[in-house]
């Protein structure tokens, strides 16, 4: 563990991350836990246990915890095509909501850099509008339903709005409800917004580099970045379009304490069953494993 934490600080002091909050943990027991470098450059504000960091992907695992839960109340079947529940989908109607969760439904995975609004615009943000163009813009899929493991966030975007329809509540609310109030943590801890600007860590971009140059054709730095802090330049506070696939953000105990339980038998998120689907490996329909 000492060598884990010497790397960490290894990348803070050559400049290649402002900070990191990190932990390995077995079951309740914490094993390694490391804070250091700063959540806010310009003010000196340090990386500590309050820290709250966007989460993007591991909001993935939420998305496929709720879907589980659905099928466990009935209300949804892994193998039902998505059309059912999106006639309007472009894609074959044999891509299961199975081969969703799996990225096996050959769903495209178009660059999602620029999926992204400031906090400001949440509170009106249409994000099944926004949606609807990508569908719209990217209709083909890229393999047959089951034939490989194709990444996609889009496809995540889709099972969002599977839990949507299955649960008659906006996929946040439906999070929050069944999943995040069980966790027993502290209001602000974890959620789809910024609860407490003071305590959430900014994002950095290298003033200078070929991703800094790159960032430049993907979004309008003058409207999502701020003005130079050392060497890095900030990002102002911004959500992505679809929280199905990217949304969650929060301290590290909080996503610490999701992932504990779990790990547990008797968690309070899902069934033995369902459990037990989640951490399945999956493969191809021609029985082939997924890239490690």
């Amino acid at each position: 563990m000492k060598s884990a934490e010497s790397f960490l600080r290894q990348q803070i002091s050559q400049g290649k991350t402002p900070g990191i909050h990190y932990a390995i943990f077995r079951g309740d027991e914490p094993l390694c836990r490391f804070a250091g470098g700063l959540a806010e450059f310009a003010a000196g504000k340090p990386v500590d246990q309050e820290t709250s960091f966007h989460a993007y992907s591991v909001t993935k695992t939420f998305t496929a915890v709720a879907v589980l839960q659905l099928v466990e109340k009935g209300l949804l079947d892994l193998d039902r095509p998505v059309r059912d529940l999106l006639p309007g989908l472009p894609y074959p109607s044999g891509i299961s909501i199975r081969h969703l969760l799996t990225h096996t439904g050959g769903i495209p995975n178009p660059l999602p850099l620029r999926w992204i609004h400031l906090a400001a615009e949440d509170p009106g943000f249409d994000a099944n509008g926004f949606f609807e163009n990508v569908l719209e813009r990217y209709p083909k899929p890229v393999s047959a339903p089951g034939q490989k493991f194709a990444y996609s966030n889009l496809g995540y975007v889709l099972l969002g709005q599977v839990i949507e329809k299955a649960s008659g509540r906006p996929y946040r609310q439906y999070v929050t409800e069944n999943i995040l109030s069980r966790l027993g943590l502290e209001a602000g801890e974890i959620g789809f917004t910024v609860s407490d600007p003071a305590r959430h860590a900014k994002g950095y971009q290298r003033r200078w580099g070929l991703m800094s140059l790159v960032l430049g054709f993907m979004i309008d730095k003058s409207k999502f970045m701020g003005s130079a802090e050392g060497p890095w330049r900030p990002f102002l506070t911004s959500y992505v379009n679809g929280s199905a696939y990217g949304g969650l953000l929060g301290t590290l105990r909080a996503f610490s304490r999701y992932a504990q339980l779990l790990s547990c038998r008797d968690n309070p998120l899902l069934g033995p069953v369902m459990t037990g689907q989640l951490f399945t490996e999956n493969r191809t329909r021609d029985g082939q494993d997924f890239p490690q």
